[in-house]
């Protein structure tokens, strides 16, 4: 028995924010990282492919590695190519850099994340970084489609630069939601949240439908991209 023939359960923990964040997701061992990614962007609530997974270190550690595209790879290397053969290195130096880069479509959930307790890194945009983390597989089933479980809180506004932001953001809500706030913490978040009553901004920062989430990841499977 393979770990192709495994259901993967997942925790997604969106990393250096409080209070805590995070998704459980439910995905086949032989699903490729590309499908991986869209199923992360998907219950996270992140709207676009901004995203990129790093094996080793942090996804701030030079030393880390992308796990990119195919697209993205052969654009970069194919300009590679151009300038390498400028600084006058050969075909043959920049094949053996190309056999160690790594690539979305041809790895698998099983290749990264081979057992329980494995973990993988994902950066989305600049500033949102999650780990990923097996917290159990089991062997010889595979779900009939990726599924959302469970999850709490909704994805940052895209335009906030850091943790520390979110969880003022988050306070700012909540204290003008139970009348404590300012007329200035008014007006603040109003402009994070145009149109909403403070009400609904809270519920809005703080809420996560995993039955729409998971409904999400139904239809994509339905469109045959998962």
């Amino acid at each position: 028995m393979t770990n192709a023939d495994a259901t993967y359960r997942i925790h997604i923990q969106l990393l250096r924010v409080r209070p805590p964040l995070w998704r459980r997701v439910e995905v086949p061992g032989s699903m490729t990282l590309d499908r991986l990614r869209l199923v992360v962007d998907t219950v996270m609530g992140w709207p676009g492919a901004d995203g990129e997974f790093r094996v080793g270190g942090t996804t701030r550690d030079p030393w880390s590695r992308p796990v990119r595209p195919l697209d993205v790879l052969a654009a970069e290397i194919a300009y590679d190519r151009r300038t390498w053969s400028h600084l006058g290195f050969s075909a043959a130096d920049l094949e053996v850099v190309e056999e160690d880069l790594l690539v979305e479509e041809q790895l698998r959930v099983r290749d990264l994340l081979p057992h329980e307790r494995s973990t993988l890194l994902y950066a989305y945009g600049v500033a949102w970084e999650h780990r990923l983390r097996v917290e159990r597989v089991t062997h010889g089933t595979v779900p009939p489609r990726p599924r959302c479980l469970a999850g709490r809180r909704a994805a940052p506004p895209q335009y906030l630069v850091n943790g520390w932001n979110y969880t003022e953001l988050l306070r700012l809500a909540r204290a003008v939601a139970e009348g404590r706030g300012t007329p200035q913490e008014e007006v603040a978040l109003a402009a994070h949240v145009p149109g909403l009553s403070p009400q609904e901004a809270w519920a809005t920062l703080d809420g996560f439908d995993v039955l729409e989430a998971d409904g999400l990841l139904r239809v994509l499977h339905e469109q045959g991209r998962l």
